[in-house]
């Protein structure tokens, strides 16, 4: 804010009370950072310019959140069973929709149910090695180690999701049944 009643237009506090916003310039366009321009373009290839829906699978999607859930509570190492789990539920249900609502829920339910099960066994892991005092130090840095893991895991998630290498969206949108558009 110039003066003393003024609003800022980026916070709208006023003057004593706004800390500043360095460099911030209103522009009559709107402007992309070019180092990021890729990204937006893989990121605009995956939705559906009709419903503005993701063009993937309710299936591959419900695994991708089931992957990240298990990453959010430091379960690294189950990503490929949740595939696993996933795509053998799949083999065993072969006349099963997975657009509605309920089958989703079924798999979600499913998925949920081995990522609680493996935190449960992770937890008596846990309390086995802390009864021993010699492990305690040793448990410690295990944690440490494992959440450097966790955030390396999920970048390449995220990159791999990013850059359509484990899921590729499909051509005709599962939503609105409109075909993909091109860029």
């Amino acid at each position: 804010p110039l003066k003393r009643n003024d609003f800022c237009k980026t916070c709208g506090l006023t003057d004593s009370e706004c800390l500043g916003h360095f460099g911030h310039i209103q522009l009559p366009l709107p402007v992309f950072n070019p180092f990021l321009l890729k990204h937006v373009f893989q990121v605009l290839k995956m939705f559906c310019f009709s419903c503005h829906r993701l063009l993937f699978t309710p299936f591959n999607v419900e695994i991708y959140i089931a992957q990240l859930r298990a990453l959010d509570l430091g379960l690294d190492y189950i990503l490929d069973d949740i595939l696993q789990h996933a795509n053998d539920i799949s083999q065993s249900t072969k006349g099963f929709d997975w657009g509605r609502a309920e089958s989703q829920t079924f798999l979600r339910s499913k998925l949920t149910s081995l990522i609680n099960s493996e935190c449960r066994n992770n937890k008596k892991k846990n309390l086995i090695e802390k009864n021993d005092d010699d492990n305690v130090v040793e448990l410690e840095s295990i944690e440490i180690v494992n959440s450097k893991n966790v955030i390396e895991k999920k970048q390449h998630l995220f990159k791999d999701l990013i850059s359509m290498k484990m899921i590729k969206p499909t051509k005709v949108c599962t939503h609105c049944n409109s075909r993909k558009r091109g860029l």
